[in-house]
Parts: structure tokens; C-alpha cells; sequence
């Protein structure tokens, strides 16, 4: 300190940095504060990007959440509108819910519920154990070529109750991919579509809105791909697709899983649009629910009456309200019975039909009686029973 006569009083040294004098000797002084300056907004956040750097993060809309992402400079990301079950757009995107069966070479089918596969060549379709590792997910789905010239595609349509509440927000795709057999030759695409006059895969006229293409030798392991985009205003459906640019040669394996399609610019982790594996089941069921034998002489419904000597009327009771009243059935080893006798049915139509009842009219013979109620029976455990209101 210096001194004045007996008294001794403090000396001041001007700091550029705060536009303020310090007095000298009166405790360490350092400039590691953070102005206040730095930040413009309420919500504004003050985040480290590298050793002693800090940078703002401006504040997220209404209702949106911080997500790590390490593509920004921040390493944070803003998402929304929040990170709960039935986020995901995409039903059985972790491919959990196989009700038409787990393998398949045909094509322009659905196999994996709610999931429309292509199939050109020799390609066969299947459920696949092979999963990433730290993803909630049990089963990936993959297409696999049997000889040259051949390649699979699978689409998923979103409906337009769904989209319309959708149009103007920001959507992000994303899925996990990974091929392996043969090496995969050309590109492999994440296309978002959408349709301004339907919701259904072969009405109206899809349009590509975005795609993000990659290299199929570059993901030989497990990864994760996205997609963002806006909905535009005029929307009525949207339609999620992993194609191919060109055909593989045989061998080839391209498996897919935790498809999700979510609001927000960011993918965050993988969640099912039913929460659990039930709600998954049910979801599904709202499209296509399938009853299946299990056993012999397996029970199916009951309350048929017979119209004639050769017509059978059967209600089905639904087990899941559907989206629509079912328009299409499938159907093998069908038989009915009364009493004592039975008969094989021959073919089976809807007749009429809502959302939670189905009445079919079957072609048999040798029926009976007009007055008695017929049971619908299958004859063998693989035998079944589907209902669809697909898109």
C-alpha cells in the first residue's frame, strides 16, 4: 500500500477488459468471469466447446427439450416436443409384431406388420436376430438376393390424420442399417415421400420431398441414418422408404431396424409408437389382425347361419378396433362345422363389415341345416384367419 503522511491508502491500476479501476494489493484478481454480455435471451445457455471456451446456446421453442448431439459445436441439440412413448410415427418400427409370418419371397406384400416389402429377383424377406448393440429392440428385418439382378425395398405409409396435424413442422427419419454377405454395390437410400390427394401406397401421385443416400459398403456394421424435413402444408400422407439405387448381385444382406419418425430436427433414441409390445400388438391390429389355429380342429367363431345349401354367414368379432372396416381377408384350411357334421369351405368374401365386426360369407357344401348355428373351425394348427384395412 502506499502511504500519505501516517495513513496509508490503497493504488489503482485501470482495467481495459471490465472499464474499471482495481486497487493493487488487496487479493489475487483474474479475468475468468464470464461477461454477462455473452448471453441475449431468456434461456439462453452458457455451454463448453472446448477446453476454457464457452459459446451460447440459444434458447429451444416451447415445449422442446436438450438432447446431446455431437455434430454441433455445442454438442447440444434442441428436440421436441418430448421424449415419451408414442413419439414414434412409425408402428413396429422395431420390427417386434409379425402376424403374417417371418419369412417371405413374394413381392409387393406386407410381411412385418404394417411394413409394404418389394421383392424383385430372387429375393427372400425375413425376420432377423442380428440387432445393434444398446438399442431396445429384439428382431431387425433384412431381404437377402438368391442369384444376380435382384434387390428388396420396404415402405411404411403414415395416414393422414396424423399428417395433416403434421403439415409446416420439422420431421426427423431415422433408422439403423447395416449389410454384410456380398458386398454391397451402389447406394442405399432413406426417402421420404408424400402424396396431396391420398394416404394409400397406390393412390394419388408420391412425390420425393427428401432423401439421404449412402454407400451400402460403408455400413458392413451397425448404423444409425437420418432424415430431416418439413411437411409441407398441402400433405395428406407420408410415405418412410429404405431402396436401393440399383440391383445387388446374389448374396447380398441389407437388415434394418428401430425405424422411427419423430418430430424435431434431432433423432433421438429409439422408442415404439405403442410403448410396449402390447400397445405395438394393437397398433398393428388397427391395420391387419390376423387369428391363427394354433391346433387341429381349432376354434374359430361361431353364430354362422346357413343361407343355403351351399352359403354360410359367419360373424367375426374383432379383436382390435380397425382403421377402417376391413376391405380384403386371407385365409387357408377353413372348414365349418354342427353337430356332427362338417364341411370344407371352399372360398370366403366379406359380405358386410365395421370397424369391430366382420361377416363373411363362405362357399361350401352339404350344409345342413338353415335353422342351427355353424362353427367356423380350421384344420390344421397353421391354419387362419386375417382382416385387413391397410393404407
Amino acid at each position: 500500500m502506499a502511504n500519505l503522511g501516517n495513513t496509508t491508502r490503497p493504488a489503482y491500476v485501470y482495467d481495459a477488459e471490465t472499464d474499471t479501476w482495481l486497487p493493487i494489493g488487496v487479493g489475487a484478481h483474474t479475468h475468468d468471469q464470464i461477461p454477462a454480455s455473452i448471453v441475449d435471451a431468456k434461456g439462453d445457455l452458457i455451454v463448453g466447446t472446448a477446453a476454457d471456451t464457452v459459446q451460447k446456446r440459444t434458447v429451444g421453442a416451447d415445449g422442446s427439450y436438450l438432447v446431446a448431439d455431437s455434430t454441433q459445436t455445442t454438442g447440444l441439440n434442441w428436440a421436441g416436443p418430448s421424449n415419451i412413448a408414442g413419439k414414434n410415427l412409425i408402428i413396429n418400427g422395431g420390427f417386434d409384431i409379425w402376424q403374417r409370418g417371418t419369412s417371405s419371397a413374394s413381392s409387393s406384400v406386407y410381411l412385418a406388420d404394417r411394413w409394404y416389402q418389394i421383392a424383385s429377383g430372387t429375393t427372400t424377406h425375413a425376420r432377423d436376430t442380428d440387432v445393434p448393440t444398446g438399442v431396445p429392440v429384439q428382431y431387425s428385418t433384412s431381404w437377402t438376393t438368391g442369384a444376380g439382378s435382384s434387390y428388396g425395398q420396404y415402405y411404411q405409409m403414415i395416414e393422414q390424420d396424423q399428417v395433416k396435424a403434421l403439415r409446416g413442422q420439422t420431421l426427423t427419419a431415422s433408422f439403423y442399417i447395416k449389410t454384410s454377405g456380398t458386398s454391397y454395390f451402389g447406394n442405399l437410400i432413406l426417402r421420404i415421400d408424400y402424396n396431396t390427394t391420398s394416404d394409400t401406397f397406390a393412390g394419388g401421385s408420391w412425390v420425393g420431398l427428401s432423401d439421404n443416400g449412402f454407400t451400402g459398403s460403408s455400413v458392413t456394421s451397425w448404423t444409425r441414418k437420418t432424415n430431416t424435413f418439413t411437411v409441407p402444408s398441402n400433405a395428406v400422407g407420408i410415405r418412410f422408404s429404405l431402396i436401393p439405387d440399383t440391383a445387388q448381385a446374389s448374396g447380398v444382406i441389407v437388415r434394418m431396424t428401430a425405424a422411427q419418425l419423430e418430430a424435431g430436427s434431432v433423432a433421438t433414441l429409439f422408442s415404439r409408437a405403442g410403448g410396449t409390445i402390447q400397445g405395438e400388438l394393437a397398433a398393428c391390429q388397427r391395420y391387419y389382425q390376423r387369428f391363427t389355429a394354433g391346433s387341429a380342429n381349432n376354434y374359430m367363431a361361431s353364430g354362422g347361419i346357413a343361407g343355403s345349401s351351399t352359403d354360410l354367414y359367419m360373424p367375426v368379432k374383432l379383436t382390435t378396433t380397425m382403421r377402417i372396416a376391413p376391405t380384403a381377408i386371407d385365409y387357408t384350411g377353413l372348414r365349418w362345422q354342427i353337430i356332427s357334421n362338417s364341411g370344407t369351405i371352399s372360398s370366403a368374401v366379406i359380405s358386410d363389415a365395421n370397424p369391430n365386426l366382420c361377416l363373411i360369407r363362405c362357399t361350401s357344401t352339404g350344409l345342413t341345416s338353415t335353422t342351427q348355428s355353424y362353427m367356423l373351425m380350421t384344420a390344421a394348427n397353421t391354419d387362419y384367419l386375417g382382416f385387413s384395412a391397410e393404407l
